[in-house]
């Protein structure tokens, strides 16, 4: 998926957790916790192509030029090992360099787990798939659902533009009723 289906797909999908999981942090629902939560679910939704030269984040992140010389696109940061140990970095220096208490730190967290994990699961709907995804196995895992496109096929840019359209109607409906 290119950066912006990602971003899209990936708030779409933590607004529809947020609305789910209201009732275990509801006492984290004020302006500055949410805007927070979604700054941090698109950074973490475009983290895991920091292994791509070319990325977005890779342009805006420094020392990224280190990760894409030691790992190949699709393989470290995108398989359930990466996905854990960069959340648990997060959750780290969200505690010692941020100094978050641990409740806050597990939401932030959170937040970045949801992020990466919607990174990953976007990437196996597409032809290329994730080589590696479960660490050692060797093999390019996809999920059969949309037809498995390719990365900036007209299919993905209905993708991006449905996921925007319900972005706004969503942005909307919540200014309307605020």
């Amino acid at each position: 998926m290119t950066f912006k289906t990602h971003v899209t797909t990936s708030l779409l999908i933590s607004e529809a957790f947020l609305i789910i999981t209201y009732p275990i942090f509801k006492n984290y629902y004020n302006l500055t916790n949410l805007l927070f939560f979604f700054l941090i679910i698109i950074f973490s939704s475009l983290f895991p192509d920091i292994d791509e030269e070319k990325s977005t984040i890779s342009k805006i992140m420094p020392g990224s030029i280190f990760i894409h010389k030691f790992f190949k696109h699709r393989g470290f940061t995108h398989n359930i090992l990466g996905l854990s140990l960069f959340t648990y970095l997060f959750y780290i220096f969200n505690i010692y360099v941020v100094g978050l208490n641990i409740n806050d730190s597990i939401f932030f967290s959170l937040s970045f787990f949801l992020g990466y994990l919607i990174h990953l699961f976007g990437d196996l709907v597409t032809y290329a798939g994730i080589y590696n995804f479960f660490i050692f196995d060797k093999k390019i895992w996809r999920l059969n659902i949309l037809n498995n496109f390719k990365v900036g096929s007209i299919y993905e840019m209905k993708i991006y533009l449905i996921t925007l359209i319900i972005q706004l109607i969503v942005f909307i409906v919540i200014f309307l009723n605020s």
